[in-house]
């Protein structure tokens, strides 16, 4: 066309008259690429940004690695470290969560349990151990040796810290007794506490919907109790997620939903932590696994978005937990939204992202019965706006200047 030939040059929004009024951008483009390839018209389409951590996480514990720490995430491969039968492995995972290659890089030291602790502690010649589990140390005992009383901590991966000399060591309970004695008088929930002194034995239980702090003898009597709260129901599995986070926690993935204990992975701040949760809710292992990214803006989910191929990018709306956006994507138009912290929450797609000829547009409107068709382009020529109008033909009817154009520096 005579139009097409003249005014390719022009990347400007197009209004068409007589009753008529529409936007229209990217002419150029459009000019160009008279006709459309048929294979970009997809049925279906399925967005993938790389992939996630969750996924990562989720596909490294499916094939039996812990202590996960993500080293790498790109569109077309992702490479995380974590340890498998006593080794330290270099996993490199598919987007689609398969696992492509993994190479040893080393060996790992594997976390102990509380019975392990135990043993460790008896291996050294101790008896009459009392022992509970805390997040920071983790583990922290009491225990005796040719009559005297000793504070011991063992850390997480079997390392036995002789502390001070507490006392002598006289016949008492052991814990287990002392626990059977008090389910008999109706408590449960019960959490033994060290007593660095070693002449009494602390706990904490549950009783008929209260909380209380119990100070024993050796020989399991009561000689103290008082009331320090109430004691939370059992948990269910679906309110785990809305739980961990009023715990300051966020992005909450429950990985594990069956009791005798939960297990979870989460944020707080910009640190990732493998969490273990009792059957009410408290947290009873905090482990750091690695990091998580932070919040992103306006202007980061742009980039993000233009790294993986998105143009024309329309921030639609946004919230303190989301934003929605349309975009282009080769030739397809989509909707997308993202977490505040850039991951995919959904995506769909609206429709071509390929604009339509200008004749095309002019035969559409003919048939709805539009006659008589006046075109007006808009565009700067130095710092000058600029109005033509063309009829349907393409023919010149009128040019004139409407204003200034701003300049970019």
């Amino acid at each position: 066309m005579l139009l097409i030939k003249r005014f390719a040059i022009y990347a400007v929004p197009i209004v068409v008259s007589t009753g008529v009024a529409m936007a229209h951008s990217g002419l150029r483009g459009s000019l160009e690429n008279s006709t459309q390839p048929k294979e970009l018209q997809l049925a279906q389409f399925k967005l993938i940004l790389g992939t996630s951590d969750k996924r990562i996480r989720r596909t490294m514990r499916d094939n039996g690695y812990t202590e996960v720490e993500i080293k790498h995430r790109g569109l077309t491969k992702a490479l995380a470290d974590g340890c498998k039968r006593g080794g330290r492995f270099r996993v490199e995972i598919t987007p689609r969560g398969r696992i492509r290659a993994e190479n040893k890089i080393g060996d790992c030291r594997p976390p102990i349990s509380i019975g392990d602790a135990r043993d460790r502690i008896r291996d050294r010649g101790y008896r009459r151990i009392e022992i509970e589990e805390r997040g920071d140390v983790p583990f922290v005992a009491t225990a005796c040796r040719r009559g005297d009383r000793f504070a011991i901590n063992v850390n997480r991966y079997g390392d036995v810290n002789i502390g001070k000399k507490l006392g002598s060591c006289r016949r008492r309970l052991s814990q287990d007794e002392m626990r059977v004695s008090l389910r008999k008088r109706g408590y449960d929930r019960i959490d033994f506490l060290v007593d660095r002194s070693g002449r009494r034995t602390l706990a904490e239980a549950c009783r008929k919907g209260g909380r209380f702090e119990l100070a024993m003898n050796r020989r399991g009597k009561i000689v103290d109790e008082k009331r320090i709260g109430r004691c939370a129901k059992p948990i269910a599995p679906r309110d785990l997620v809305s739980h961990i986070e009023g715990q300051g926690y966020d992005r909450v993935d429950v990985t594990d939903r069956q009791l005798p204990r939960y297990q979870a992975d989460a944020c707080r701040g910009t640190t990732r932590f493998e969490l273990v949760i009792g059957r009410y809710g408290k947290i009873r292992r905090e482990t750091r696994v690695g990091r998580c990214p932070p919040p992103i803006d306006e202007r980061g989910l742009r980039r993000l978005m233009t790294r993986n191929g998105f143009s024309k990018i329309q921030l639609v709306s946004t919230n303190t937990n989301e934003y929605s956006t349309i975009a282009c994507q080769k030739n397809d138009r989509m909707s997308v939204r993202f977490s505040r912290y850039g991951e995919v929450i959904d995506q769909k797609r609206l429709g071509s992202c390929v604009s339509p000829r200008i004749d095309q547009i002019l035969q559409k409107l003919d048939a709805n019965g539009v006659r008589k068709m006046t075109i007006h382009f808009e565009g700067c020529r130095g710092r000058n706006r600029i109005r033509f109008t063309y009829n349907e033909y393409g023919e010149q009817l009128d040019r004139e200047r409407i204003g200034r154009c701003l300049v970019s520096r």
